[in-house]
């Protein structure tokens, strides 16, 4: 049951950094052509 909630844990982590360094890519690739006009 540790083992499992552990593996899930660690799963939620790499997924929701994963999420946040998208959201960056994202918002870097709209807000630079922006800020070179």
């Amino acid at each position: 049951m540790g083992f499992i909630t552990v593996e899930f844990y660690a799963e939620n982590l790499t997924l929701r950094a994963g999420g946040v360094s998208n959201t960056c890519a994202v918002v870097r690739l709209i807000t630079t052509p922006l800020i070179t006009q």
